[in-house]
């Protein structure tokens, strides 16, 4: 009875098939449908069942690949993707009791390998032409196709991972590695809008299908292509979760800087270790999500908890890194501002401390040796080589030869003298040894130079 049903089905069948009026050729294709239908209903072995799903399968894309985009001109009302599915699940149906059929050894009408081939290649066909029809259907809105797309791949994935024979392979990896590359693209697109939640939703949404079409990959080329998509995938995990990292710690400083009244420092060292995380996922992964961090670790050591040295430190590495973006346009980026600013504010600081420090460490020192300066005074006003053989003996500097026979020097070599002594003294090249010696050679450089205007 099956194959009655489905020898009149090909009577149909093959009548749709020639060029009539759209509404004749639908409905001899319909009929045709309807003996399939019935074929599949009486079949009582598993390649009756095969065949009558293929014919079914094959009747429906007639219908939809041809026949109804012609009735269509006609009639306002476009496909389905929920027709494409349907489709592929028939054939899908087709090739699972064709497995059946061509495991039973004793069969002699047990399906052959070809058939099952000729199954996989329409099955091929059937995805890439209802992605397709996807993309015409909404040309004018990407979004919207993108969405279509992921919901009938994932569809055709699921249908068709458990068929797990090599004939298949190519299709089950085809239809994953898609699914995989419109879930980033989407990804990167929400990526690019600052949707962070949505885009890590979709980022982990086409890990599966990667795995799925790694599983059914056949030669290095092609796991080379998906062990890449797993690389982007990675990075771009990375820069989510950096910064749904880096969101945590800012509303963490949010609240530590309303309630001023007290440091919480559970709260506080909460947010420090939520920027180290987000610097630790974008390195080498995210340049500028790395920077932005940074600047967010020099604020805190900054305003909240301050320690103006790490402040200093963070900003630095922050600016290094943000040069790393050029030709990038980040000079006009608020972080890049903040941290910019910040840094020579606290350098400007530190400098201002330290400067203040020596003066005050100078005046002490110049009060303790106010007699040593005091004999200076006096012996620079007796004469050059009075001076001359007083710091000699008395403060010979440090790793440099006195002059001999100071007293013998001639007036026309007593300016080189004393200008190889200044060069002996100067402070500059003594800035390493104690304090002391360094305020003293300032006072005997002051002289020296005071001396030289006068016998040069």
């Amino acid at each position: 009875m099956s194959e009655y049903e489905r020898e009149k089905g090909n009577e149909y069948f093959l009548k749709g098939t020639i060029d009539f009026a759209p509404s004749l050729q639908k409905s001899r294709l319909c009929q045709a449908l309807m003996h399939y239908e019935n074929a599949f209903n009486y079949a009582r072995t598993n390649d009756d069942r095969a065949k009558a799903a293929k014919n079914k399968a094959v009747t429906l894309a007639k219908l939809s690949f041809e026949c109804l985009p012609r009735f269509s001109e006609f009639e306002e009302n476009g496909l389905e993707t929920g027709d494409y599915f349907k489709i592929f699940e028939t054939f899908r149906s087709a090739a699972h009791f064709g497995f059946e059929s061509n495991n039973e050894i004793n069969n002699p009408k047990r399906i052959s390998n070809g058939w099952l081939e000729d199954i996989a290649e329409r099955m091929d066909k059937c995805w890439k032409q209802a992605i397709e029809h996807v993309k015409n259907f909404t040309s004018d809105d990407l979004e919207e196709e993108q969405i279509q797309s992921i919901k009938l791949l994932d569809s055709f994935s699921l249908a068709i991972v458990s068929l797990k024979s090599a004939v298949f392979m190519k299709v089950i990896y085809e239809i994953n590695l898609k699914l995989a590359v419109i879930l980033f693209q989407q990804a990167v697109s929400l990526l690019g809008d600052g949707a962070y939640h949505s885009c890590l939703n979709l980022i982990t949404q086409s890990q599966r299908p990667l795995r799925q079409a790694l599983a059914a990959s056949s030669n290095e080329v092609e796991k080379a292509e998906i062990v890449e998509q797993q690389r982007l995938v990675f990075v771009h995990s990375c820069i989510c979760e950096s910064w749904q990292a880096r969101q945590i710690g800012n509303e963490m400083v949010e609240e530590l800087l309303f309630l001023n009244e007290f440091l919480d420092t559970d709260l506080l060292w909460t947010a420090v270790d939520k920027f180290r995380e987000a610097i630790i996922l974008t390195r080498e992964v995210d340049i500028e999500g790395e920077a932005i961090s940074l600047s967010r670790l020099g604020f805190v050591f900054e305003k909240i908890h301050p320690d103006h040295q790490k402040a200093m430190t963070y900003y630095s590495r922050c600016i290094q890194l943000a040069h790393c973006l050029f030709p990038s346009k980040f000079l006009t980026k608020e972080w890049f501002i903040q941290a910019r600013d910040s840094l020579i504010t606290l350098q400007l600081e530190k400098q201002k401390k330290e400067q203040e420090e020596e003066e005050r460490l100078d005046e002490e020192q110049r009060k303790e040796m106010k007699p040593i300066f005091d004999q200076l005074e006096v012996e620079a006003k007796r004469s050059a080589q009075a001076f001359l053989r007083f710091i000699y003996k008395n403060h010979p500097p440090v790793r440099c030869e006195s002059p001999q026979n100071v007293d013998t020097i001639s007036p026309e070599d007593t300016g080189k003298v004393v200008r190889k002594a200044i060069g002996d003294y100067h402070p500059d090249k003594h800035q390493n040894h104690e304090r002391k010696i360094f305020v003293l050679y300032s006072k005997i450089t002051s002289h020296l130079t005071t001396i030289y205007q006068q016998v040069k």
